[in-house]
């Protein structure tokens, strides 16, 4: 009842020492015997169950697993044709696996001459636009801003005039107009009498010609007007 109850290795094997354990009675031999072939032929089985579950797989490495085990228990079954199934599948594999490595290399050496080209191509606008920048920040938009301050000069609007010159620093001779104007704003207000707004401005056109005597000039007149 036990044998025949035996499923898988393990029970096999369970029986066939339950058979040898009461030796000599009846079959007792005949079944351990019996119970050791059929825990072989579910080893085996069992081998073969794993080895076609692998075989179906599209992984190189789980065939040649399958390949393995179809090896280790060769002979049995349908083992041998299964095994010549696997290496036909593995060679299959590997051929498809270089056959996309090879597409994928393509496919990088294209992106890549795409993005030499495009490289090549941006490269001197980038360049051109970097330059035409430059220009536009040196050149056009401080000679602009000068000419507008000299026209707010023009137009007596000194106070946008100063500033703009002032920002523009060193551009070609925005510091001279700058400290003329002061100083020539500074001179009438000193012959107007007007002391103070005279010094403030003699003070605002700093190294311009006399302007720091001037400056002076003013200061004394303030304190003899008090």
């Amino acid at each position: 009842r036990y044998l025949n109850a035996a499923k898988i290795e393990t029970e096999y094997l369970k029986a066939k020492e339950l058979f040898e354990s009461i030796h000599g009675y009846k079959d007792s031999a005949e079944k351990s015997t019996a119970s050791a072939e059929y825990a072989e032929t579910a080893r085996k089985d069992s081998i073969l169950n794993d080895a076609n579950n692998k075989k179906g797989s599209s992984s190189v490495s789980q065939v040649e697993e399958a390949l393995n085990l179809y090896e280790y228990i060769k002979g049995w079954k349908d083992a041998d044709a299964s095994a010549d199934e696997c290496k036909a599948k593995i060679e299959e594999l590997k051929a498809e696996e270089a056959r996309k490595a090879e597409e994928n290399r393509i496919a990088a050496e294209i992106r890549k001459k795409k993005l030499k080209k495009a490289a090549i191509i941006t490269t001197p606008i980038v360049i051109v636009l970097i330059a035409l920048a430059i220009i536009y920040t040196t050149i056009i938009s401080p000679a602009i801003s000068y000419n507008e301050a000299l026209k707010c000069l023009e137009n007596n609007d000194y106070d946008t005039a100063y500033a703009m010159l002032e920002e523009l620093g060193t551009f070609k001779d925005s510091t001279e107009i700058l400290g003329k104007s002061r100083y020539d704003r500074a001179t009438s207000l000193l012959e107007e009498k007007k002391y103070q707004e005279a010094y403030d401005m003699f003070v605002a056109a700093g190294n311009y010609s006399d302007a720091a005597e001037k400056a002076n000039e003013s200061y004394y007149n303030l304190g003899k007007v008090y």
